[in-house]
């Protein structure tokens, strides 16, 4: 439908604000083709699960900022 059409629009330009790093981490767990999920991203990158989970919290809240209601 539009609306869901004219949302995607606004979700993809919100992401491209974000970070190289929060873009990464947006297309990698949601936004690809073949999404992994937040232990796989952590494990590939060397990283805590929780420190994924906080990345993932920030950037949440930014892009919630940035979309319309």
């Amino acid at each position: 439908t539009r609306r869901s059409s004219d949302l995607e629009k606004h979700l993809y330009a919100a992401v491209a604000k974000l970070s190289p790093a929060e873009i990464n981490l947006m297309t990698s767990l949601y936004l690809c083709d073949d999404p992994i999920g937040q232990r796989e991203y952590a494990r590939r990158h060397g990283v805590a699960v929780t420190t994924i989970n906080h990345q993932l919290t920030v950037a949440l809240k930014k892009l919630k900022k940035m979309l319309p209601n």
